[in-house]
């Protein structure tokens, strides 16, 4: 026996790894965004906190319902309290407030072949279920 195989012997015998690493946790992932783009990204999403934050409620509401959870404009008007007419002239004042505020900061080449569910960042990628739409306009129609 080799003093070598002895060494590691001894050596793994109480030095056991605290994790296994696997081949996920070394190679990148091909979709993540390099670092450069990662960090705009995050610099734009928290511009995009800031410019929601400044928009009065009732633009904020017409334009998260609509863009962001992908109600219908009937439903976010009755949630929101208003007519459908309302409504869109609402979400149209918001999304132009935040276009403008968004292109003064981060340049309007970037924001002018935007979606406004791309720069708000939809969480959901797909309708909510028809049982938790009700459940939400239960919970949040004005009480009649």
């Amino acid at each position: 026996m080799d003093v070598t195989d002895d060494f590691d012997t001894e050596y793994y015998e109480f030095h056991q790894p605290d994790e296994v690493i696997r081949m996920e946790d070394i190679l990148p992932n091909p979709e993540s965004p390099i670092p450069e783009e990662a960090e705009e990204i995050r610099k734009r999403n928290l511009l995009v906190h800031d410019v929601l934050a400044l928009l009065p409620k009732r633009w904020r509401h017409a334009l998260v319902l609509m863009d962001i959870h992908g109600l219908s404009e009937s439903v976010s008007a009755e949630v929101v309290g208003v007519d459908p007419d309302q409504l869109r002239q609402m979400r149209t004042c918001a999304e132009s407030f935040m276009r403008e505020w968004l292109a003064q900061r981060i340049g309007p080449d970037k924001i002018e072949d935007t979606t406004t569910q791309e720069l708000l960042g939809s969480p959901l990628r797909e309708p909510l279920p028809e049982e938790l739409e009700a459940e939400i306009l239960e919970k949040f129609m004005p009480m009649e």
